[in-house]
């Protein structure tokens, strides 16, 4: 038997529905209420978000799945310096996202969110 054809079959399976990671980086400035919307790419199954910046008061985040908002992160109390620090971490299955602040929010100068599509 020759399995060589069986082989190449089975790596270009798993190379499809591998997760190609990819990183949106989402920053507020004072008056900034949405971000673009973020697409993950197929095969990422994982979603997690870290922040970097200052608040001076507790930041209301937002979160949008297919345009409709969400309580997946009401839970969040955003309050003070981050620097690279995770704030969130989820199942998530291709649904397209955006984060939004309101816009009398609490953000002096920036403040930043990598979002990141993950496979762990």
């Amino acid at each position: 038997m020759n399995f060589t054809p069986k082989f190449f079959l089975l790596i270009i399976i798993l190379i499809n529905i591998s997760c190609e990671k990819k990183i949106h980086t989402v920053v507020f400035k004072n008056g900034t209420e949405e971000s673009e919307v973020l697409v993950p790419p197929s095969g990422c199954y994982k979603t997690r978000f870290t922040a970097t910046g200052n608040l001076n008061c507790e930041l209301d985040l937002e979160l949008y799945m297919d345009n409709k908002k969400t309580t997946f992160v009401d839970h969040l109390r955003l309050i003070g310096e981050y620097s690279n620090k995770q704030i969130y971490y989820s199942d998530w299955y291709g649904n397209i996202m955006q984060l939004g602040v309101r816009q009398d929010s609490c953000i002096s100068s920036t403040f930043e969110i990598k979002v990141e599509f993950i496979d762990l």
